[in-house]
């Protein structure tokens, strides 16, 4: 999933440069636009740390690796709703990103153990 992960930040980084009203805030759209900027760049250096751990699951406790897992997948939710939000929200295609967003999740994310004592 981390190949796939900095193609799809690669993509959005590429959008969010080469988009005609980088810099002005003269909506409340665009101010969500900049917000979700700065959201962004937050997300970039987390993804990167949380790689990080991720390439080192093997030499790291099994308690460490999960929370990793699910600390980026409640990123990449916090990434998609803010995304979805700037295209329209609920009108938008970008919501149906979540539908595989929760596919990743409930594959990535085992459920807990009921059966404890």
């Amino acid at each position: 999933m981390l190949p796939a992960k900095a193609a799809v930040i690669g993509m959005i980084l590429y959008s969010f440069n080469f988009n005609p009203w980088f810099g002005q805030t003269s909506s409340t759209l665009d101010v969500t636009v900049e917000t979700v900027q700065y959201i962004f760049q937050f997300y970039i250096l987390a993804s990167a740390i949380l790689s990080i751990f991720l390439l080192a699951a093997e030499k790291l406790p099994l308690a460490v690796v999960q929370w990793t897992v699910v600390t980026s997948s409640l990123m990449d939710g916090i990434l998609i709703a803010g995304m979805s939000l700037i295209s329209g929200g609920l009108d938008s295609i970008l919501f149906w990103l979540f539908v595989a967003l929760i596919i990743r999740n409930a594959v990535s994310v085992p459920p807990g153990d009921c059966n404890s004592s």
